[in-house]
């Protein structure tokens, strides 16, 4: 189990510093069937999405209904919802006529302030009534360009009176949800309409310019109401990384930076023209628009970013126009990219025969889910396990028994001053009586919250060593194979969650099969090992801390400082 570790171990500069959060759009997902939506949450959250991008498009009770349902399926996942507020067509009296892009002309200074305020406190109440949080709304989706705000002038640069009638007319439409929103949900964060920067002679030339007029409209300052300031960033594919900060920075010479930045959605201006004249690929190049991102969040305070979008704004595999997953219910290249930068998936060592990684697919996410939440947890029986004691030079630690408490139902290994062992500390170590082939194993624990503490579990056969978690503080996950008729020859990947493990309970785990091993994490596929039929036989279940410097430094008192199992999920036939 350690001998190997430090093959898996990040390199300093792999521990970055804190990105944005990412998020994902799904427009109308809660039209769709209850089974459709469960998917896209499932695979939105898989890709490391803590948020989720949507709105109501209609104000009717089955409309409202359903976008219930969806926030409720959303934060089932673990997602954060920003709700997407704009305007629609029954909060105006009258006929209304249709715009270039086929879209009813929806002016907001003309916007039926009683109409809307109805809508939104339906909406607001029923998502109340159903005990569901709202944690954020942005109001409004680029209401700098005509289609989105009729009172945006098309054709020629605005006048002044033409400016001051849409700095009215939003401003009132932003005071108004706010004041309802906040009826329901007083914490909820209120967040500006994303700018579209459409430039030229048809819409404002600087949006966030725009927007900043917004502190003083008749004496009024609208952006008191505002946590946050949306906006839309669209890289231009020749120049990925310079064009989005540009952009950015745009936003906050207007804006200030006393409020975050939300990119409720970016994307690429041309996703199909990949590869680009550097030579990048559409995942190289959405990797660096991400970077863009997280070195501008080193300056500038930044909320979550919103990838447009679930459906669309990529290509597949043959350069085909695409939404995450292709027309064969795969993951595009790019999503699979998104998703390594996402939950910081690292490779540890080359490909073997008996360990060859594939990219998870919307099919493991799907299949994982479906025994996370179907296989019922074990409690610990001390009758149905030995305790490991050991005295092993190459750590700082020794195993022994007295480090093992057994405690309703659970398991405690504690680290504690060592009695009987040359090592100044003891840890705790047991391992099944019985083997265990194939199945689903899952454990939820909690990790010691010092470095230095390896808090592993894991499978042994006669051959292999399946390492389904070791867990170092602060959010290092090590999942590796060892083959030990190859001397440890291993396969392994190193995940790194934007969370402290230590800080609460995480379930770690695998489905094991004859043809391949799915480690999974919270519920969620994070890689898959092709074995080809190779590790076959019982296998062992073990638990086990030990205190080494290939988990960090260890500090000068460690004692006191535990792993905490709830809980087991053993598959498989004895």
């Amino acid at each position: 189990m350690i001998k190997y570790l430090y093959v898996f171990l990040l390199p300093v500069w792999a521990v970055a510093q804190q990105s944005p959060e990412l998020g994902i759009n799904r427009p109308g997902l809660f039209l769709q069937g209850a089974d459709a939506r469960q998917s896209v949450l499932q695979n939105i959250r898989a890709m490391g999405a803590a948020w989720f991008r949507d709105g109501p498009s209609s104000g009717s009770d089955s409309a409202i209904a359903h976008f219930v349902a969806e926030v409720r399926q959303a934060h089932e996942q673990g997602l954060h919802v920003l709700v997407n507020i704009v305007q629609l067509d029954e909060d105006y009296s009258g006929p209304l006529t249709l715009n270039r892009c086929g879209w009813r002309e929806k002016a907001l200074s003309r916007i039926d302030t009683e109409k809307f305020s109805g809508r939104l406190d339906r909406l607001f109440k029923a998502l109340t009534i159903a005990g569901m949080p709202v944690e954020a709304v942005e109001f409004g989706n680029e209401d700098d360009s005509h289609c989105y705000d009729a009172d945006v002038p098309e054709g020629h640069i605005p006048s002044p009176p033409e400016t001051l009638t849409w700095l009215r007319g939003y401003g009132r439409f932003l005071q108004t949800g706010a004041r309802i929103l906040r009826a329901f949900y007083p914490r909820a964060k209120v967040i500006t309409f994303g700018m579209a920067h459409g430039g030229g002679n048809t819409a404002f030339k600087d949006p966030a310019q725009l927007v900043a007029q917004l502190r003083n409209v008749d004496g009024v300052n609208y952006l008191d109401q505002a946590d946050g300031f949306g906006t839309h960033i669209y890289a231009s594919p020749a120049d990925v990384g310079p064009s989005a900060v540009a952009l950015l920075r745009q936003d906050v010479w207007a804006l200030g930076r006393n409020k975050p930045l939300w990119v409720t959605e970016f994307g690429f201006t041309n996703a199909t023209a990949f590869p680009n004249k550097k030579g990048q690929t559409l995942s190289q190049g959405l990797m660096e628009l991400m970077d863009s991102f997280q070195t501008f969040h080193q300056r500038v305070s930044m909320g979550p970013t919103f990838f447009f979008s679930y459906y669309s704004g990529l290509v597949d595999d043959q350069g085909h126009s695409s939404g995450m997953v292709d027309g064969s219910g795969n993951f595009v290249p790019a999503a699979i990219a998104l998703f390594h930068r996402s939950w910081g998936l690292y490779w540890g060592s080359p490909d073997q025969p008996w360990a060859t990684r594939r990219a998870v697919t919307p099919a493991d996410v799907a299949l994982i889910a479906s025994y996370h939440t179907r296989v019922k947890p074990q409690i610990f029986q001390p009758s149905a396990w030995s305790i490991y004691r050991d005295d092993n030079p190459s750590l700082q630690s020794c195993r022994d028994s007295g480090s093992v408490d057994f405690e309703n139902g659970g398991l405690i290994l504690k680290t504690l001053p060592a009695t009987r062992c040359r090592n100044k500390y003891a840890t705790g170590e047991i391992i099944t009586k019985d083997k265990r082939q194939f199945g689903f194993f899952e454990a939820r624990y909690k990790i010691g919250d010092i470095p230095g503490l390896n808090n592993a579990f894991w499978l042994t056969t006669d051959t292999f060593e399946i390492d389904i978690a070791e867990v170092h503080y602060p959010n290092y996950i090590g999942c590796t194979i060892h083959n030990w008729a190859l001397k440890g020859l291993s396969v392994g990947v190193a995940i790194r969650p934007a969370e402290d493990l230590s800080q609460g309970f995480h379930d770690y785990g695998i489905l094991w099969t004859g043809k391949e091993i799915i480690f999974e994490w919270d519920g969620l596929p994070m890689t898959v090992m092709m074995t080809n039929g190779a590790i076959r036989g019982g296998a062992v279940t073990r638990f086990a801390t030990a205190l080494g410097a290939f988990a960090g430094k260890v500090p000068d008192d460690p004692a006191g400082h535990n792993m905490t199992v709830e809980w087991l999920k053993q598959g498989g036939s004895n």
